[in-house]
């Protein structure tokens, strides 16, 4: 599959309320509804029961140490020792698994999955959205509240037919009281910065219309969603091309947009935190191809470069959680390259020194990665999808926290062909967090449920 470079599309859905389109350099809105089709896509199954303390509903987020990395890694700051033990995949289900999940449940899609996020569903359960790679489409299934789900898509996106959606998220736009979705796309058309709304019927049967604008042309490669301003309204950060757009959130699914934010690099993911530079949010982007990540402070109202850290080799992907336990929150990159490395940075913001460790695994990483306490032992972990469908029992990659900052060797998990993106919630209601996985090749999403 080639990826075409083309103006950025951002598409903003709701589940609840009314339409208005934003204008990325203006900020401007104007009224807009179109009504789409919605037919049913993909199965509902049985799994076993679950468990998860992961986020459940609406969204969905110096000087270096010394130190050894254990059996699997290496360090500057900490030390790290693990071992490994994997599970099989799994409406369908490949087998019987082991560890801490059940076999992973497959959903088929009739497109090509890439993106994925959870959301609160009218009817109080998780479901899960993804943004089609192939045509434009947002597929949605609706959480029963046991560990399944049941079609309730594709979408159609009005006038982005064709179009390779690269990344989604989930939020309250509107401040409805229900969960909204942000898509962005690698390819661009004239309309393309909108938003989509729907009637809630609070039995999760959400309706769905939607609209367009436009945001300034280049790839889109990440869209997030996080309250920067600590407003209490949902904002939008956007990578485009080489520039990371910040929408603030005006409550009422609009948003004002800060000049864009450049000479970041080649941007591939976003995160935001406290990382130490001040007591207000902060982002951290990698980038792909200076190797590194960097931290951005807020400073009279506007962001500025604060930090940068040596990551891996070519960095895709960042998260951010509180590695060791100091109330500061600390950044996971994975790198492409490097044997594959996961990066930790246990951030300065406590009064030490910042601390880096790396650990390899045995597969390729996509572009996300999530972060929970898998284990139930108090710390953060680390999931990662695996994105290269010759790893086959090797499609998740889980890093369990030691609560140092330093973490065990991955387990490994089985998803599908072509895992792309995860993300973590409590899809059966026992409190311990569960996994999902899009997957390209295989066109569909995989589902690991707690045991």
């Amino acid at each position: 599959m080639t990826r075409g470079s083309g103006p950025a599309t951002v598409v903003l859905i709701a589940l609840g309320g009314c339409c208005l389109t934003t204008n990325i350099s203006s900020g401007t809105s104007a009224g807009f509804i179109v009504p789409i089709t919605s037919s049913s896509a993909g199965a509902s199954s049985t799994a076993a029961a679950a468990s998860s303390s992961g986020t459940t509903g609406q969204p969905l987020g110096s000087s270096s140490g010394t130190g050894t990395a254990g059996s699997s890694g290496t360090a500057s700051g900490g030390s790290s020792t693990g071992s490994s033990s994997g599970a099989t995949s799994g409406a369908t289900s490949n087998g019987g698994g082991t560890g801490l999940f059940f076999p992973a449940v497959n959903y088929p899609l009739d497109g090509s999955p890439h993106a994925l996020t959870t959301f609160q569903d009218d009817g109080g359960f998780v479901g899960l959205a993804t943004a089609d790679y192939s045509d434009g489409l947002v597929f949605v299934f609706s959480g029963d509240g046991d560990g399944t789900f049941h079609g309730r898509g594709p979408v159609f996106v009005a006038g982005n037919n064709g179009l390779s959606l690269q990344s989604i998220c989930s939020a309250d736009f509107n401040n409805d009281g229900l969960a909204d979705l942000a898509i962005s796309s690698w390819q661009g058309a004239a309309d393309n910065l909108g938003l989509l709304f729907g009637s809630g019927t609070g039995s999760g049967k959400s309706k769905f219309s939607v609209a367009d604008g436009n945001l300034d042309a280049g790839a889109t490669y990440q869209i997030i969603s996080a309250d920067v301003d600590n407003d209490g309204f949902a904002d939008l950060l956007v990578i485009v091309g080489g520039d990371l757009y910040v929408g603030r959130g005006r409550g009422d699914g609009g948003f004002s947009w800060d000049p864009p934010l450049t000479n970041l690099g080649y941007m591939r993911g976003v995160a935001v935190g406290n990382f130490g530079a001040n007591d207000l949010p902060q982002i951290a982007v990698v980038d792909n191809q200076g190797n590194q990540v960097e931290v951005l402070a807020q400073v009279d109202g506007g962001f500025s470069p604060y930090a940068a850290w040596d990551a891996g080799n070519q960095p895709v992907g960042v998260a951010a959680a509180d590695f060791n336990g100091d109330g500061c929150q600390d950044l996971a990159v994975a790198n492409n390259l490097d044997a594959n490395l996961l990066t930790i940075f246990v951030t300065p913001c406590a009064g030490h020194a910042l601390q880096s460790y790396s650990y390899p695994s045995e597969c390729s990483f996509g572009q996300w990665l999530v972060t929970a306490d898998f284990d139930g032992d108090g710390h953060q972990d680390v999931a990662v999808a695996c994105d290269a469908a010759g790893y086959q029992g090797q499609n998740v990659a889980l890093f369990l926290g030691r609560g140092d900052g330093t973490f065990r060797d991955p387990l490994y998990y089985v998803a599908d062909q072509g895992p792309s993106w995860i993300v973590t919630a409590d899809f059966n209601g026992d409190g311990k967090p569960d996994l999902a996985i899009s997957n390209l090749q295989s066109e569909d999403v995989s589902v690991l449920i707690h045991r």
